[in-house]
């Protein structure tokens, strides 16, 4: 087994199909075929359950999976590195994200990068903050913007910004008094289980209970179904902010001083950055100082500033790490 047949099982892997992997590798399907073969009869197992619609991963498949895509993953990286001595940045670059912040950041990172990341390939990976620090700690991912991090020894992380959550429905309630967590507790929503479990939390100290009714994992959908007025959810501010601007939704302060989370940039503390990396890192950093000033992620009006919460804290952390200052600027 060899890198080129993990390269190969890990395209198979991640299209579902031979046929398909075939004409993305430019490779002859039996080839490709013979490739999987070798290392299924090397090592006495199968990696691929087969049927007409395609191809899914047996346990052995999943397993192998894991390691291949963290060892090409490491060859990647050490590629990249050499290649930025040679001048300015370049290489592959994998930014986790959290999908709440992906309509927003995605299109400007790419438009503020044209000129700064010229040389280098950026790949966007969505999933939530668990998820994240996972892969992270796994070397899937160089790094991550995510919300509320947690404190432990594989991360380092540096504060991006505070951002509010906020009830929001299609009609104004017709105040402009803040929702109190009574009100909010008698509210049927909608909502994914990621932002559910965190306002949870952000809640608990106000002695609040969501109403839940619906859950949905996708945030574009559940802002179809409150443009339509089929419900009402709490959702970050930043991702109804142009509906709001527009007339389309209203968002309503929860609590006199609003309820905010914490956004932030990780990296895996126990890897060096690479200079694509940094730069990748860097623009982060400019991007959310500017979405900071056009106050892309709090509601206009009277409200305390929040400042950061200290991160959850992972009981194996190392007490003397202080993750906020560790990840510095890659000007």
């Amino acid at each position: 087994m060899n890198l080129r047949h993990l390269g190969y099982f890990v395209r198979i892997a991640d299209l579902g199909s031979f046929t398909k992997a075939a004409q993305h590798l430019r490779v002859a399907q039996p080839a490709l075929t013979r490739h999987i073969q070798q290392i299924e009869a090397t090592f006495g197992v199968e990696l691929f359950f087969r049927s007409s619609r395609g191809v899914v991963l047996t346990e052995a498949g999943r397993n192998l999976y894991d390691n291949a895509t963290r060892i090409l993953h490491d060859i990647e990286s050490a590629s990249n590195e050499l290649r930025s001595f040679a001048g300015q940045p370049s290489g592959s670059v994998v930014l986790g994200i959290t999908p709440s912040l992906s309509s927003l950041v995605v299109p400007r990172l790419l438009a503020h990068g044209r000129d700064r990341l010229a040389k280098i390939k950026l790949k966007f990976v969505e999933s939530f903050g668990g998820q994240l620090e996972e892969w992270l700690a796994d070397r899937r991912i160089d790094l991550a913007i995510h919300t509320e991090p947690v404190a432990n020894r594989h991360l380092l992380w540096t504060p991006l910004a505070v951002e509010e959550m906020v009830l929001v429905t299609r009609h104004d309630r017709g105040s402009a008094q803040p929702v109190s967590v009574a009100e909010l507790g008698a509210m049927p929503l909608t909502m994914t289980d990621s932002l559910r479990n965190l306002v949870d939390r952000l809640l608990e100290p106000h002695g609040g209970c969501l109403a839940v009714d619906t859950t949905l994992n996708s945030i574009s959908t559940i802002l179809l179904m409150l443009r339509e007025g089929l419900c009402a959810s709490i959702l970050p501010y930043s991702a109804v902010r142009a509906d709001c601007t527009a007339g389309a939704l209203h968002a309503h302060r929860i609590t006199a001083n609003g309820v905010t989370r914490n956004l932030a940039l990780s990296v895996n503390a126990q890897r060096p950055m690479s200079l694509g990396t940094q730069a990748v890192a860097a623009l982060v950093r400019d991007l959310f100082e500017q979405l900071v000033t056009e106050d892309a992620f709090r509601m206009n009006g009277p409200a305390d500033e929040a400042a950061p919460r200290q991160p959850r804290t992972d009981k194996r952390a190392k007490r003397q790490r202080t993750p906020a200052q560790n990840l510095e600027p890659a000007r």
